[in-house]
């Protein structure tokens, strides 16, 4: 099972974000079969296990996605992209988990990339890359490290690579929630979250009015991935504010 978040930004991101929604599972399938067979051959260098086939495929899934995203004929996704969340559940235990949101820990790759990472003054809190020619803050920034389309800042740090983890589901285990920034940003505790994902997209829209007033708010999406459901097969609950 294969689900996920994308939250494009930008001009054009909800045409971003619409494409690599359509087009990565079936890079990602066709990647994940030809680790899968070049294992089963037994090829030079295929000894991966499974974990290791999925990470391969993740890779090479969104580096072709990235390269979909440039050549495209209509979306221009120069200064416009998306961030993306994925899960892919296997059968009975194991979730794969790949995710963008990502930026302080990498500000040491980014600034060897020749980019810089600061913060504008009417947005203390929130760092972003900037390609090294912008003299001001206020100039375009992304506050994202890893991302796919926005190629202004890819030559200066921003990567489409994912960061790819693996989880074990325990019987403790009863939902994992995929929610973009907007609604992480703005729920900090572990309690809030618990809530179902129509309860926290109205719960985050909230909070955005009460925290952060005059601020617009951000595009909330979030998915609850049910993993023990007695009587029919795993539940998938989404819900979105825009």
């Amino acid at each position: 099972m294969f689900c996920g978040v994308f939250d494009g930004h930008g001009p054009w991101g909800h045409l971003v974000s619409k494409r690599v929604k359509k087009v990565m599972p079936a890079f990602l399938l066709h990647y994940w079969q030809e680790a899968s067979a070049q294992c089963s051959a037994g090829l030079k260098n295929a000894n991966l296990n499974q974990f290791g086939m999925w990470k391969k495929s993740f890779k090479r899934a969104c580096s072709t996605v990235d390269t979909d995203l440039e050549l495209h004929p209509v979306i221009d996704s120069f200064y416009s992209g998306t961030a993306a969340l994925t899960i892919i559940r296997e059968v009975h235990t194991k979730l794969i988990i790949t995710h963008f949101f990502l930026i302080f820990k990498e500000s040491e790759r980014i600034h060897k990339s020749g980019g810089s990472v600061c913060e504008a003054d009417d947005e203390p809190g929130v760092s972003r890359i900037r390609a090294p020619h912008e003299e001001s803050p206020d100039g375009p920034g992304l506050a994202l490290s890893r991302a796919f389309g926005d190629f202004f800042v890819k030559d200066f740090g921003l990567i489409s690579e994912p960061d790819v983890i693996q989880r074990t589901v325990t019987t403790r285990d009863r939902f994992v929630i995929l929610a973009t920034d907007g609604a992480v940003e703005i729920v900090s505790s572990a309690t809030e979250r618990d809530e179902a994902a129509k309860r926290i997209v109205d719960y985050a829209a909230g909070q955005w009015k009460l925290k952060r007033p005059g601020y617009a708010v951000d595009d909330i999406s979030v998915v609850c991935l049910f993993f023990h459901n007695p009587v029919a097969d795993p539940e998938i609950l989404s819900s979105g504010h825009t």
